[in-house]
């Protein structure tokens, strides 16, 4: 999922602003593995940053964001790396929720929410497995830095969009999220955090039901419209 913030040039800064959320289907494993997704999120992002295409649209080029959350958290973060490195335009934020930053191999929250929640650790590892390719040519490791951001070293992580992140209790991704968080912090990013102990992985599908869920949603909104505008 990918958030543009659009600021059209017949509104002021002060005047009633609104959002553009633009959803990419981009191909999914097992018939299509990585990085076919990364490439074409970057496609995306270069199209809006083109103020000839963006224009047309009623956005802003500097205010393209990218965001989604658990596999879409990890793509954006891997994304910001991949632009970074390749000397590309930065987008201007990112929206992490319950981030899949790495494989939970050794946390204690995969342990302790291995199974019955949203999420189930098994399906976790299985996704991976599609995702990444086997072949000997384009063989990637789960350590490649496009495929698990949460296991790079702090230096690698310098000089990333600001983030929003969102992770919570009942979720075997949390501590990798929350790994992801600190090392961004560390690395002298900005990164406002919203931690829910009480909510669980895939809290924004249950927004309809649930009033902490739903108020956890807003506070996505908000953090976006912060980062957009400034208030």
């Amino acid at each position: 999922m990918w958030f543009d913030a659009p600021l059209p040039k017949h509104k002021s800064r002060n005047a009633n602003l609104y959002l553009q959320v633009i959803g990419i289907e981009y191909r999914l494993a097992p018939e299509h593995h990585f990085p076919t997704q990364l490439d074409e999120y970057s496609a995306v992002i270069d199209y809006f940053q083109d103020s000839a295409n963006s224009e047309s649209r009623g956005i802003s080029a500097d205010l393209v964001f990218g965001g989604g959350d658990s596999a879409g958290g990890n793509m954006t973060e891997a994304m910001c790396l991949r632009r970074r490195d390749n000397g590309q335009k930065p987008m201007a934020g990112q929206l992490l929720l319950y981030p899949e930053s790495r494989l939970p191999f050794d946390t204690k929250a995969a342990s302790e929410n291995n199974s019955g929640y949203y999420l189930e650790c098994n399906g976790i590892f299985s996704f991976a497995d599609h995702y990444l390719p086997r072949s000997p040519e384009k063989a990637y490791p789960p350590s490649h830095r496009y495929v698990s951001p949460g296991m790079q070293p702090v230096e690698d992580l310098k000089d990333q969009p600001p983030a929003a992140l969102f992770t919570c209790g009942f979720d075997p991704l949390r501590d990798v999220g929350v790994e992801y968080g600190h090392k961004s912090q560390e690395a002298g990013n900005a990164v406002s955090w919203h931690h829910y102990p009480d909510l669980t992985h895939g809290f924004l599908q249950m927004a309809p039901w649930s009033e902490e869920a739903m108020k956890a949603t807003m506070d996505v909104a908000a953090e976006l419209k912060s980062m957009a505008y400034g208030s």
